[in-house]
């Protein structure tokens, strides 16, 4: 049986603003450069958790092994020049983060538009439940054999 479910969730982070680079960027390839998730990321992530959880118990969420995605990002938060496609990775990285999915790459297909979101982005999944194979994918999202 197919499962939907409908969360709503603060506009999301630009994949241009998750991380960023710390060290100086001066710096010579042998010396110590890394990235960490951005101040803003992380303050994103704790207020999707704070309004999920205001839905989980009504959504009863079983985490999805294959599905189908819709996000509508709130056309009233919209810049002139945005670009939508940048707002894609954050949500799925959430999804998968709090498990509502099992791994963004078994994503089927999905869709995104700028439309009406109460609270910045709503998302919309459809999918089968999720099932373990000996810690593993499930067979069905395997990679096929050369």
């Amino acid at each position: 049986m197919a499962e939907h479910y409908a969360i709503d969730l603060p506009f999301p982070m630009s994949t241009n603003r998750i991380w960023r680079f710390v060290g100086n960027p001066a710096m010579q390839d042998h010396q110590r450069k890394y990235v960490r998730i951005s101040p803003e990321y992380h303050k994103w992530k704790i207020a999707a958790d704070a309004l999920y959880l205001t839905q989980k118990q009504q959504l009863g969420v079983v985490k999805l092994g294959k599905f189908f995605i819709e996000i509508s990002l709130s056309a009233d938060m919209r810049r002139a020049n945005q670009d939508g496609d940048n707002y894609i990775k954050c949500v799925m990285d959430w999804l998968q983060r709090v498990e509502i999915i099992h791994n963004d790459c078994l994503c089927s297909h999905g869709l995104w538009g700028w439309g009406t979101a109460p609270t910045g982005c709503r998302v919309q999944l459809w999918g089968e439940p999720h099932r373990q194979v000996n810690n593993q994918l499930p067979l069905d999202s395997q990679p096929a054999a050369d």
